[in-house]
Protein backbone atom coordinates (compact mmCIF):
# COMPACT_ATOMS: atom_id res chain seq x y z
CA UNK A 1 0.00 0.00 0.00
CA UNK A 2 1.49 3.34 -1.05
CA UNK A 3 1.20 5.98 1.62
CA UNK A 4 1.86 9.67 1.05
CA UNK A 5 2.69 12.03 3.91
CA UNK A 6 -0.74 13.68 3.87
CA UNK A 7 -2.82 10.77 2.63
CA UNK A 8 -5.21 9.17 5.05
CA UNK A 9 -5.57 5.46 4.42
CA UNK A 10 -8.64 4.88 6.57
CA UNK A 11 -9.61 1.48 5.28
CA UNK A 12 -11.65 -1.52 6.10
CA UNK A 13 -9.72 -4.54 7.26
CA UNK A 14 -10.40 -8.09 6.20
CA UNK A 15 -13.74 -9.29 7.53
CA UNK A 16 -12.09 -12.58 8.47
CA UNK A 17 -10.23 -10.79 11.24
CA UNK A 18 -11.98 -10.15 14.50
CA UNK A 19 -12.50 -6.48 15.33
CA UNK A 20 -12.79 -6.27 19.05
CA UNK A 21 -11.75 -3.49 21.35
CA UNK A 22 -9.23 -4.88 23.79
CA UNK A 23 -7.52 -3.67 26.90
CA UNK A 24 -3.88 -2.74 26.76
CA UNK A 25 -1.43 -5.54 27.34
CA UNK A 26 2.30 -6.06 27.13
CA UNK A 27 3.65 -7.75 24.03
CA UNK A 28 4.74 -11.28 24.82
CA UNK A 29 6.52 -13.02 21.97
CA UNK A 30 5.35 -11.96 18.52
CA UNK A 31 2.12 -10.01 18.86
CA UNK A 32 -1.01 -10.71 16.84
CA UNK A 33 -1.50 -7.40 15.07
CA UNK A 34 -4.36 -6.57 12.70
CA UNK A 35 -2.59 -3.64 11.05
CA UNK A 36 0.38 -4.32 8.75
CA UNK A 37 1.46 -0.71 9.41
CA UNK A 38 1.58 -1.30 13.17
CA UNK A 39 3.43 -4.59 12.52
CA UNK A 40 6.09 -2.75 10.46
CA UNK A 41 6.63 -0.30 13.32
CA UNK A 42 7.07 -3.17 15.77
CA UNK A 43 9.53 -4.92 13.42
CA UNK A 44 11.66 -1.74 13.17
CA UNK A 45 11.67 -1.33 16.98
CA UNK A 46 12.56 -4.99 17.50
CA UNK A 47 15.43 -4.77 14.99
CA UNK A 48 16.85 -1.77 16.89
CA UNK A 49 16.96 -3.52 20.29
CA UNK A 50 20.34 -3.59 22.04
CA UNK A 51 21.30 -6.99 23.47
CA UNK A 52 17.78 -7.53 24.83
CA UNK A 53 17.84 -3.99 26.25
CA UNK A 54 15.77 -1.09 25.04
CA UNK A 55 16.59 0.44 21.68
CA UNK A 56 18.34 3.77 21.93
CA UNK A 57 16.13 6.67 20.89
CA UNK A 58 18.90 7.99 18.65
CA UNK A 59 19.61 4.56 17.20
CA UNK A 60 16.29 4.01 15.46
CA UNK A 61 16.84 5.41 11.98
CA UNK A 62 14.08 7.32 10.19
CA UNK A 63 14.69 5.13 7.12
CA UNK A 64 13.36 2.13 9.08
CA UNK A 65 10.06 3.97 9.51
CA UNK A 66 9.98 6.06 6.32
CA UNK A 67 7.03 4.26 4.73
CA UNK A 68 4.88 4.56 7.87
CA UNK A 69 5.84 8.02 9.22
CA UNK A 70 2.28 9.42 8.96
CA UNK A 71 1.20 6.75 11.50
CA UNK A 72 4.08 7.33 13.95
CA UNK A 73 4.07 9.37 17.14
CA UNK A 74 6.84 9.97 19.66
CA UNK A 75 6.19 10.60 23.34
CA UNK A 76 8.69 11.72 25.99
CA UNK A 77 8.34 9.95 29.34
CA UNK A 78 8.63 12.51 32.14
CA UNK A 79 9.76 10.71 35.30
CA UNK A 80 9.29 12.09 38.81
CA UNK A 81 12.05 12.05 41.45
CA UNK A 82 14.81 9.57 40.64
CA UNK A 83 12.67 7.61 38.15
CA UNK A 84 10.37 6.39 40.91
CA UNK A 85 7.22 6.76 38.85
CA UNK A 86 6.01 8.38 35.66
CA UNK A 87 4.90 11.97 36.24
CA UNK A 88 3.52 12.71 32.76
CA UNK A 89 4.01 12.23 29.04
CA UNK A 90 4.69 14.85 26.36
CA UNK A 91 4.04 14.42 22.66
CA UNK A 92 7.28 15.10 20.78
CA UNK A 93 5.95 14.34 17.29
CA UNK A 94 2.57 13.30 15.92
CA UNK A 95 2.29 11.89 12.38
CA UNK A 96 -0.10 13.42 9.85
CA UNK A 97 -2.45 10.42 9.74
CA UNK A 98 -2.76 10.42 13.52
CA UNK A 99 -3.44 14.18 13.49
CA UNK A 100 -6.06 13.73 10.76
CA UNK A 101 -7.99 11.06 12.67
CA UNK A 102 -7.72 12.62 16.11
CA UNK A 103 -8.59 16.01 14.61
CA UNK A 104 -5.91 17.58 16.79
CA UNK A 105 -2.16 18.08 16.59
CA UNK A 106 -0.95 17.48 20.13
CA UNK A 107 2.74 17.94 19.33
CA UNK A 108 4.42 19.58 22.32
CA UNK A 109 1.45 19.05 24.64
CA UNK A 110 1.43 17.17 27.93
CA UNK A 111 -0.89 14.18 28.03
CA UNK A 112 -2.28 15.39 31.38
CA UNK A 113 -3.48 18.58 29.61
CA UNK A 114 -5.56 16.62 27.12
CA UNK A 115 -6.55 13.61 29.24
CA UNK A 116 -10.25 14.36 28.71
CA UNK A 117 -10.04 14.29 24.90
CA UNK A 118 -11.10 11.12 23.13
CA UNK A 119 -9.10 8.08 24.15
CA UNK A 120 -6.31 9.97 25.96
CA UNK A 121 -7.25 8.44 29.35
CA UNK A 122 -6.87 4.98 27.83
CA UNK A 123 -3.53 5.99 26.31
CA UNK A 124 -2.25 7.21 29.69
CA UNK A 125 -2.71 3.69 31.07
CA UNK A 126 -1.08 2.15 27.98
CA UNK A 127 1.90 4.53 28.17
CA UNK A 128 2.33 3.85 31.89
CA UNK A 129 2.26 0.11 31.26
CA UNK A 130 4.93 0.25 28.52
CA UNK A 131 7.13 2.70 30.46
CA UNK A 132 7.06 0.84 33.77
CA UNK A 133 7.66 -2.60 32.24
CA UNK A 134 10.13 -1.30 29.61
CA UNK A 135 8.31 -3.51 27.10
CA UNK A 136 5.98 -2.76 24.18
CA UNK A 137 2.25 -2.57 24.85
CA UNK A 138 -0.56 -2.92 22.31
CA UNK A 139 -4.24 -2.08 22.30
CA UNK A 140 -7.26 -1.75 20.02
CA UNK A 141 -9.28 1.31 20.96
CA UNK A 142 -12.79 2.32 19.91
CA UNK A 143 -13.59 6.00 19.45
CA UNK A 144 -16.45 8.26 18.38
CA UNK A 145 -16.06 10.67 15.48
CA UNK A 146 -17.56 14.17 15.62
CA UNK A 147 -20.41 12.83 13.48
CA UNK A 148 -21.15 10.21 16.12
CA UNK A 149 -19.99 7.12 14.25
CA UNK A 150 -17.87 4.68 16.20
CA UNK A 151 -14.59 3.51 14.69
CA UNK A 152 -11.46 1.91 16.08
CA UNK A 153 -7.69 1.96 15.83
CA UNK A 154 -4.86 -0.34 16.71
CA UNK A 155 -1.79 1.12 18.39
CA UNK A 156 1.48 -0.18 19.72
CA UNK A 157 3.67 1.78 22.13
CA UNK A 158 7.34 0.78 22.32
CA UNK A 159 9.79 2.15 24.91
CA UNK A 160 13.24 3.48 24.05
CA UNK A 161 16.10 4.75 26.21
CA UNK A 162 18.46 7.69 25.78
CA UNK A 163 21.42 5.75 27.20
CA UNK A 164 22.33 2.07 27.01
CA UNK A 165 20.81 0.30 30.01
CA UNK A 166 18.80 3.41 30.92
CA UNK A 167 15.09 3.64 31.72
CA UNK A 168 12.34 4.15 29.15
CA UNK A 169 12.57 7.86 28.33
CA UNK A 170 10.76 7.90 25.01
CA UNK A 171 7.88 5.93 23.53
CA UNK A 172 7.60 5.15 19.85
CA UNK A 173 3.96 4.70 18.91
CA UNK A 174 2.36 3.52 15.68
CA UNK A 175 -1.40 3.69 15.12
CA UNK A 176 -3.68 2.80 12.23
CA UNK A 177 -7.33 3.83 12.18
CA UNK A 178 -10.01 1.64 10.59
CA UNK A 179 -13.33 2.63 9.05
CA UNK A 180 -15.79 -0.01 10.14
CA UNK A 181 -17.67 0.43 13.34
CA UNK A 182 -16.90 -1.66 16.39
Amino acid sequence: MAVGPLHSTLRRHSSTQSVVEDTGHLVVGDPVLVSPIVARGYAAWKAARCDEGLPLAGGLKAEALSDILPYVYLVDVLWSDAHAEVADFQYRLVGTDVVFHTESDNTGRLLSEIAGQGSQGTLIRLYQLASAAAEPAVQRIAYLTKTGSRHWYETIVMPMALDRGGPATRLLGVAEHFSQAV
